[in-house]
């Protein structure tokens, strides 16, 4: 004698329909959080307050990493890295800026004594 073969009972129509698992709905990745902070303080410190670039440099790197480390699920890298950038630039410039102020005012110390 053979065994008995089961199968699935066919769906009759009953109270319950078969389960048929529903696929989880895809997440769209989403821009970082930061993003538009870094690249607005990027903005306004060339053209208003340059002393929010070494903030905008911060948050940019920051941010950066985050969305590196996302694998994916954070965009926005571009608009952050041109924050990041103006940034990097501007606070060197102020730097350079200190420096030769600071020079200048020496040379002037020393040349009126």
């Amino acid at each position: 004698m053979s065994e008995p073969r089961y199968s699935e009972p066919e769906y009759s129509g009953g109270a319950y329909p078969p389960y048929v698992p529903v696929p989880a709905a895809q997440q769209v990745p989403q821009n970082h959080p930061s993003t538009i902070i870094v690249l607005v303080l990027g903005i306004v410190s060339v053209t208003v307050m340059p002393l929010v670039a070494p903030v905008a440099w911060v948050m940019g790197r920051r941010a950066l990493r985050e969305i590196d480390a996302s694998n994916g699920w954070y965009t926005g890298r571009s608009e952050v890295m041109v924050g990041y950038i103006i940034g990097i630039v501007v606070t060197c410039l102020m730097l350079a800026g200190v420096v030769a102020f600071a020079g200048l005012m020496s040379l002037v110390v020393i040349a009126a004594v």
